[in-house]
């Protein structure tokens, strides 16, 4: 290489080093006044004095396209913002149920079954079945003891021996048998014979 190419080099490196220098300068210098921009816009935000419920617009008026961050001021009441908010999510845009949802199903109205018997119909079927069936025989039992128990008295009562009444009827006299009315009259004849007997004695 040459003296005069080895200096043209010499001379585009440090042309090249003062063109990125100049450039990263006035990149430093642009990159600090948008700083300082956005430095003064928040002590303007910031000194702005805070927002209150009487600042916020009517509730009637909002919009999907409304501005509803202005409601989280720190000076906005809790009832008002929670207004905002209803009045937000009961927009068309949000008022919208996700199909996979368990509850957005309404299980107060469903299809009819018709003549379809399900297997837990079958089964509360068969449980009354045998709850009547239960029934039945308790009662078919019932009746049978009760007309055991009918027979049962019936043939103790025609087991028992009844008494005969007696007879009242008037038993007729042996012949020869004195008459009761004439028992004194015999009796009186008699007496004193007897007396007789035991003074000779």
């Amino acid at each position: 290489m040459s003296s005069r190419d080895r200096e043209y080099s010499i001379a585009e490196d440090q042309g090249g080093f003062i063109s990125r220098w100049s450039r990263m300068k006035q990149a430093t210098q642009q990159q600090d006044e948008s700083t300082e921009m956005a430095t003064s816009d928040d002590e303007a935000t910031v000194e702005a004095p805070p927002l209150s419920d009487e600042d916020m617009p009517p509730i009637e008026s909002l919009t999907e396209a409304s501005d509803y961050s202005v409601f989280f001021s720190e000076k906005v009441s809790e009832a008002l913002r929670q207004q905002a908010l209803r009045k937000l999510f009961h927009s068309a845009s949000f008022n919208v149920c996700d199909g996979l949802d368990d509850y957005a199903d309404d299980f107060t109205s469903f299809a009819k079954l018709g003549s379809i018997i399900t297997s837990d119909m079958r089964h509360q079927m068969a449980v009354a079945k045998e709850k009547l069936e239960a029934a039945l025989q308790l009662e078919s039992d019932a009746e049978v003891a009760a007309e055991d128990n009918d027979q049962q008295a019936a043939d103790g009562v025609s087991g028992v021996d009844v008494a005969e009444e007696p007879n009242n009827e008037a038993i007729p006299l042996l012949d020869g048998f004195p008459d009761e009315s004439n028992v004194d009259d015999l009796l009186m004849a008699e007496q004193p014979e007897t007396e007789g007997r035991i003074e000779n004695e």
